[in-house]
């Protein structure tokens, strides 16, 4: 077992017998000192270990803990708002200890705490991305700025291209690490959301595109206040929403401008890639049908065509607005990148014709919203995105 899981188990047991015993207790005493000989022992791999719990993941530094997918304890420990742990190299074991039982304490059926958190010499915890709420601990920087630079997340997704155009095939572990690692990053802050990832060039278009598209799903869909399965698998799907452009020869994606047979072979790929999705037997059905879907309009046009009209999924008309949006502020072979007004300005002309108006709105209201926010945590006095009405695309 790796030293970041013995780690973990041992303060899942000593969090389990102190809630059973007293602190006195011989068996606390035991249970604590197995807990430190597993610090130590994690310490010497990694000075400066840290943990996100998100119910039902866990997440070291940036990689997900495949052994510890659905494990109880993350899913209690973030649930009492120990979403994120880090521990410094020079942590005591009355550091260890202090942060034991204040933890034990806020568990359910036991004394309650009150007030702020208590001090955990060399450990600092709390809830992911939240400031001035029970995170005296924290250093704001850290809460503020989490550097997730995501490239082994962009070598996977890359990996899951690519496999898809040879093969046909997709891999759900390697999916849902990206996801996990998205989830964790969703939740630190914005100013990496916008934009997640710049391109080196075009030939990474495709898995920026990807990974840009499924934070902003998530994001958008965490502001609707859909609940976290369903922000888990409106995520998938923005990841898998082009994964039918695999199929599609490179040279025609970089071309300045499309004839019309090269525009036939293009929009093939929203069928294609549904087919590759729906070849998986019911593991990524919704994203087969946001795959199939995203490119539909509430007016009838886009494609595949509709022959009759009907209602596209939910998933399906988040994804289209970050899909348009995230490509639209993207330097392209045949036009360099909009600016976010006009990005933005698009997305708002187009409610209830190129995009559901409902979701092109709130939208709209959310990245104006985090935007100022950002702005404002920045000391900037206007925000990149104008308010008010609409804009014009010239």
């Amino acid at each position: 077992m790796s030293a970041p899981l013995e780690f973990l188990h041992a303060v899942a047991h000593a969090l389990a017998t102190l809630t059973l015993y007293a602190p006195d207790h011989p068996a606390c005493a035991g249970v604590v000192d197995g807990a430190w000989d597993r610090l130590e022992g994690l310490l010497l791999e990694n000075p400066g270990p840290r943990f996100s719990f998100l119910k039902d993941a866990v997440v070291y530094g940036n990689l997900p803990l495949h052994d510890l997918k659905n494990w109880t304890w993350s899913r209690r420990l973030s649930e009492i708002g120990v979403q994120r742990l880090e521990i410094d190299p020079d942590v005591s074991r009355d550091g260890l200890v202090a942060f034991l039982m204040d933890v034990t304490a806020r568990l359910p059926g036991q004394r309650k705490m009150t007030g702020t958190i208590a001090d955990h010499p060399g450990i600092r915890w709390g809830s992911v991305g939240v400031r001035g709420q029970e995170l005296d601990e924290w250093d704001a920087s850290t809460s503020a700025t989490i550097a997730y630079k995501l490239g082994e997340e962009a070598d996977v997704v890359r990996w899951v291209y690519e496999r898809a155009a040879r093969e046909g095939v997709i891999a759900r572990d390697e999916v849902e690490t990206v996801i996990a690692s998205l989830s964790v990053a969703m939740q630190a802050d914005l100013p990496f959301l916008m934009p997640l990832l710049q391109l080196t060039d075009q030939d990474e278009y495709r898995t920026m595109h990807a990974l840009n598209v499924a934070l902003l799903t998530m994001t958008l869909s965490e502001s609707l206040g859909m609940g976290s399965q369903d922000i888990h698998a409106f995520g998938v799907a923005g990841l898998l929403h082009d994964i039918g452009i695999s199929r599609v020869p490179k040279e025609l994606l970089h071309k300045p401008a499309l004839d019309g047979s090269d525009r036939d072979i293009l929009e093939r790929h929203p069928a294609e890639g549904a087919r590759i999705l729906l070849a998986r037997k019911g593991e990524f059905d919704l994203a087969a049908v946001v795959a199939y879907e995203h490119h539909m309009r509430p007016d009838g046009k886009g494609y595949p065509a509709m022959r009759y009209p009907r209602e596209l999924h939910y998933a399906s008309k988040i994804v289209a607005v970050c899909d348009v949006y995230d490509a639209l502020r993207t330097t392209r072979t045949h036009r360099p990148a909009w600016a976010p007004g006009q990005a933005l300005g698009f997305v708002e002309d187009g409610a209830g014709t190129v995009f559901d108006a409902g979701v092109a709105r709130a939208f709209a209201a959310m990245l104006r919203r985090l935007d100022t926010r950002q702005a404002l945590s920045q000391g900037v006095g206007t925000p990149a995105l104008p308010p008010g009405q609409p804009g014009k695309v010239n």
